[in-house]
Order: structure tokens, then sequence, then C-alpha cells
């Protein structure tokens, strides 16, 4: 269930972005089976290995299952651990083809992460149409740039997670880059790829 969840949360977004004429299709929307396939594989091993040791035959194997899971589970850490994994929460897309690979990497948000959700401000992808976040300082963006990718920027932007660091924020919620503050270059070579003009982009009929 948490699985066909998080499907329909990494997919709609980008069916919605090309059929609203504000991307075009590729590589938005090959990303998808990239993207989750690699975490149906996780949770089936999981589940898999789980379900072998519930239905241990033997009094032996049976009580040291349940002697170590009474153990491990007694941890509170453990406890919420497995809580997030099995709600899928702690899911990332590290090392996946809509992360931005900059060379000015910044340490506090990680790429293909859950950007961090901030007291009384929206989470990203809230708005009525799916669009990607900035998070940075705005002082010397370079003008035209919220103008050019108008279809595709949240109107607002939003202040820095960190000091001295630039985000670009997927309509998921996941980071999709990371990088300095200033790199105004890195955010526009990352659009661009999706970018179809001032006019948008109309799907075939």
């Amino acid at each position: 269930m948490n699985t066909g969840m998080q499907d329909a949360f990494n997919l709609t977004r980008k069916l919605a972005l090309v059929s609203h004429g504000l991307c075009q299709p590729e590589p938005l929307l090959s990303s998808y089976s990239i993207e989750r396939s690699h975490i149906a594989k996780l949770i089936l091993e999981f589940t898999g290995k789980a379900t072998v040791a519930s239905i241990m035959h033997g009094s032996v194997k049976q009580y040291s299952r349940n002697h170590v899971a009474s153990l491990i589970f007694g941890f509170a850490l453990v406890t919420h651990t497995m809580t997030n994994v099995l709600s899928e929460i702690t899911v990332g897309y590290s090392d996946r083809p809509l992360n931005a690979h900059t060379q000015h990497a910044h340490a506090g948000v990680k790429r293909g992460k859950r950007a961090p959700i901030r007291q009384n401000e929206p989470p990203v992808g809230s708005v009525d149409a799916p669009r990607f976040a900035l998070f940075a300082d705005f002082g010397k963006m370079p003008a035209g740039l919220m103008q050019k990718f108008s279809g595709l920027l949240e109107a607002a932007p939003g202040t820095p997670f960190s000091p001295h660091s630039l985000s670009l924020v997927r309509p998921d919620g996941y980071v999709a880059l990371s990088t300095k503050s200033g790199d105004w270059s890195a955010v526009e070579a990352y659009l661009d790829q999706f970018y179809r003009g001032q006019d948008g982009w109309l799907p075939p009929e």
C-alpha cells in the first residue's frame, strides 16, 4: 500500500507537468520507472526476508526468532527506523537521473533526499500546479531567470535551507540540486533540460 501511494506521488506530478504543457516529456517521464523500480526491489527483498522469518518451523527456530525479535524491537531507535522504512518516509532518490551533479555540491542538503519542511512554510508541491521551488539568496539572481522559467518555478522563492546554499526542489518535495549560493548557472542548466519556451509545450492530439 505504501509503495503504491509513493508510486502515485512520484508519477502524478510528472504527468501533470507534461500534460499542462510545462515540461517536455523526456527525461521526466522515463525517470519514473528508474526511480520507483529500485525502491520496489528493495521493499520486496525486505518483505521476503521478513516473511521467511515469520514462517519458521521448529520450536528452537521459533524460540530463537521470538527472543531475538523481542530484544531488538525493545529499542526505540530500531522501532522508529523500522516504521520509517515500512512507511517509506525515508525513501530517497540518490544517484538517479533527475539529480543535478554540480561542481559545488553543498553538504547541508543532499540531492535525492526529502527537502526539509519548515514551520509556517507550505511544503513544496502544495500549490495548485506542480512547480519546482528555489531556496536561495536572491540578491544576485541573474535578471530574467524567474521570468524565463515562470512555468516551471514557484513564484514565491524560499530562504536558503542553510547558509551559503542554493537548493532546487522537485514538485514532489525531493532535492534536485544542491550547490553553493550564487551558482545560478547550475540552476539554469538543470531547468533547460525541461524547458520548452515561453509558450510552453502541448502534447500531440
